[in-house]
């Protein structure tokens, strides 16, 4: 009997009977909906993967910055939840860098965010899901001032790393246990040398804390300017007694005109490390790259993946879940899928951005591994857009999970559905854009439209002739001229043959 190997994303879609259907589509489906929008002296996700969305399994939360000028900028603090994002704590004072959000053992909300020559200030919500009402954490002095903050979490225990004198720029990290609110450290790892070029100042770590100490990668910035000529990694234990080992997991040579940059790290189940970069040798192009440290040999293993953006990997709760890597290319976001552990990773098909308008999307933060977030179901990241100074930051979700392999046998067709069925639609409620599902047992003349509650038509799907099998088509709540319909729910309608079903939509703005 031949067989063909062969990966597909699957739609699961649930029947009438709760049976589970699984059907190749040539797109995965995303949700992406507009966070805030305002004018920013720097972009308001301004820096790499120092925590900035996180998950508590109810609500996703996000932080921003936002003022004109350096020294009278703020923060804010946004949640999303049932479809839609509001705005909760927010501060003045925030001068140079966006905070960092956490998430502590019983998911309160952990705000970490510095201040120009000053300690950095550590808030903590007061209870799970409240966005609004923050306890301040003292913070020593011994911390000194602090900039280029990173930070990440494993059950109670905050690991911070920044740069502390500014004249010095020599690499800290600071402990803290929040149930005691006890701190160890600030230990010195990297003391700058800027006695001759290329220089040793670690910039904009990257943080995975685990039982006895964290994973960190920091990028190494060669000179004054915005040159990076090495990406190094490290496991640090909580209390080091003695100099860090590190590991270079990309080079270039020289440093001008050349870029060497970490944006996130990743470690998955079987204890690979994965981090995340911007690689641009001497006279090649820049190019997003995937680097993979193998668990048994501790090598680096690097593949190109696409051309220069932002990425952040993303992996489901279970073991033999694939890789997935949302990244920002050009106007556009981008998905791509490795199910060999990072050796290979493909392009996914996902619906056009184009009807988003999308200006320049750069900074782009994923679920981070070392925030305490809870692992959704897909890939989610916040990502800022917009011509300087005006911004608008984005939030996007893709519909990944179930995903499967399987071997199919070209000699026995695929289940036909025993009767004709409206799944419910993905997202729901939804903002910018859902997935509507249906299965038809036998060719049919098919129409798939879109009511007001009152029964008129406000959009026509599809009209015409299918074939047997399952189905998905995407509205992005507009009528039929292409306006935006207002919040509220609609009716779906699906007529095929003699059965006409409805499902209701709720359409959020």
């Amino acid at each position: 009997m031949r067989t063909m190997r062969t990966w597909w994303l699957g739609l699961w879609l649930a029947g009438s009977t709760g049976q589970l259907l699984a059907q190749s589509v040539a797109e995965v489906p995303y949700e992406l909906t507009r966070i805030d929008a305002g004018d920013s002296w720097v972009s308001s996700y301004w820096g790499y993967n120092a925590p900035k969305l996180v998950y508590d399994g109810e609500a996703y939360y996000t932080v921003a910055l936002w003022g004109t000028e350096q020294a009278t900028s703020s923060g804010a603090v946004y949640e999303y939840r049932e479809g839609r994002w509001s705005r909760g704590y927010s501060w003045t004072g925030l001068n140079y860098q966006p905070g960092l959000l956490l998430l502590d053992s019983q998911q309160r909300l952990v705000l970490i965010y510095p201040r120009m020559n000053e300690r950095p200030v550590v808030l903590r919500a007061r209870a799970k899901g409240d966005c609004r009402q923050f306890d301040s954490v003292p913070v020593p002095a011994s911390l000194g001032k602090a900039g280029y903050l990173g930070a990440g979490i494993h059950g109670d225990r905050v690991v911070l790393g920044y740069i502390g004198d500014p004249e010095t720029y020599s690499f800290n990290i600071a402990v803290l246990d929040l149930q005691t609110q006890q701190w160890t450290g600030p230990y010195t790892l990297a003391r700058a040398q800027r006695r001759q070029e290329p220089y040793t100042t670690w910039l904009y770590p990257i943080i995975l804390p685990d039982e006895t100490g964290f994973h960190l990668a920091v990028s190494n910035n060669a000179d004054l300017s915005s040159y990076y000529d090495r990406i190094l990694y490290a496991w640090v234990p909580y209390a080091p007694t003695a100099p860090v080992q590190t590991e270079e997991v990309a080079r270039v040579t020289p440093w001008t005109a050349s870029l060497a940059f970490a944006e996130a790290m990743w470690r998955g189940p079987d204890g690979s490390v994965y981090i995340t970069g911007q690689y641009q040798p001497a006279g090649a192009a820049n190019q997003l790259c995937v680097y993979r440290r193998d668990p048994q040999s501790g090598q680096w293993h690097s593949q190109a993946v696409d051309g220069a953006g932002v990425g952040a990997v993303f992996q489901g709760t279970a073991d033999a879940d694939p890789l997935w890597l949302v990244n920002t290319y050009g106007n556009q976001l981008h998905l791509h899928r490795s199910a060999d552990q990072g050796g290979r990773w493909d392009a996914v098909n996902v619906p056009a951005f184009a009807p988003y308008d999308l200006v320049s999307p750069f900074f782009l933060h994923g679920i981070h591994p070392g925030s305490g977030s809870v692992m959704p179901e897909g890939p989610a990241a916040v990502f800022s857009a917009g011509s300087h100074p005006h911004y608008q930051l984005w939030f996007v979700r893709f519909q990944t999970q179930p995903t499967a392999s399987a071997v199919l046998d070209t000699e026995v067709p695929p289940r036909r559905p025993q009767a004709v069925t409206l799944y419910p639609n993905w997202p729901n409620p939804f903002n910018a854009a859902t997935m509507i599902g249906f299965s038809l047992p036998g060719p049919a003349t098919v129409q798939l439209t879109i009511h007001t509650l009152g029964g008129q038509e406000v959009a026509r799907l599809f009209d015409g002739r299918q074939p047997a099998g399952t189905q998905a088509r995407r509205w992005d709540g507009r009528d039929a001229a292409g306006h935006e319909l207002a919040s509220g729910v609609y009716l779906c309608r699906l007529s095929a043959g003699e059965a006409v079903l409805t499902r209701k939509l709720l359409l959020l703005r």
